[in-house]
């Protein structure tokens, strides 16, 4: 009687291993929150983050379905004209139009390094 009640309480305290495995499957761990949603809360960033990706959508679809800026005008001009209707991309725009056109800086780069590595400097003498 009293190896019954042990092997009772051993079976209630171990699960079986098939029941051990389902466990863990079926239970993923939480997610862990940053700081900031400890802070704010879900519910606040949640409904920020989505606002903001919709906006953002928004704008992207809206200057898709536009008419297509013509070849011989300045992209940059039209930016500036329509930076308005597209807040979020025209500063975009504006950073990654005005690259320079020009390959000066890495032909002064190339023009250096010739003046190193020359036919004259290279005789042993």
């Amino acid at each position: 009687m009293l190896e019954a009640a042990q092997g009772a309480e051993q079976s209630q305290e171990e699960p079986v291993e098939g029941e051990m495995q389902m466990q863990d499957v079926s239970q993923p761990p939480p997610p862990k929150k940053t700081a900031l949603e400890d802070l704010l809360g879900s519910s606040y960033t949640t409904v920020e983050t989505v606002q903001s990706s919709r906006g953002i959508e928004m704008e992207i679809l809206s200057y898709r379905s536009g008419i297509p800026i013509p070849l011989n005008r300045s992209p940059l001009e039209w930016w500036k004209v329509h930076a308005y209707a597209y807040p979020i991309l025209a500063p975009l725009a504006k950073a990654y139009l005005c690259i320079p056109a020009t390959s000066v800086p890495s032909e002064r780069v190339f023009s250096t390094a010739g003046d190193i590595v020359s036919a004259q400097r290279s005789l042993i003498t």
